[in-house]
């Protein structure tokens, strides 16, 4: 089941069960209504892992590409490994455009990041 679904809607999709219906007349409306939020927010909670657990992958996958020897970036600063994965071949394929700014997302990071450093 989609964690988007709503309530009502799902309660009318399952009236037309027997065993929904025999759960409501032995427990009550009010705890199928408690037990649904609860099994909604636990696959809300499955899916944002997933999300999150794809997301920091893909990142290590990107930063062993762009920086595969950390000899390349030897005093570490932020700055300095943000201006060396600027000059990267492969940085636009990893790194996305900011339309409002008009920059790469690369760029901005490391405008931000040198503005940090400067206060």
């Amino acid at each position: 089941m989609d964690y988007h679904v709503r309530w009502q809607s799902a309660c009318r999709e399952l009236e037309v069960h027997y065993d929904f219906v025999h759960y409501i007349e032995l427990f009550g409306l009010a705890k199928a209504e408690r037990l649904y939020k609860q099994h909604i927010t636990r696959l809300r909670d499955d899916f944002v892992g997933q999300q999150q657990s794809m997301y920091l992958h893909r990142l290590d996958a990107v930063l062993h590409k762009l920086l595969p020897d950390l000899a390349a970036v030897a005093d570490r600063f932020v700055v300095n490994m943000l201006a060396y994965m600027h000059t990267h071949t492969r940085t636009d394929t990893h790194w996305f455009s900011s339309h409002l700014a008009g920059e790469s997302g690369l760029a901005s990071c490391s405008r931000r990041v040198g503005t940090l450093n400067e206060v």
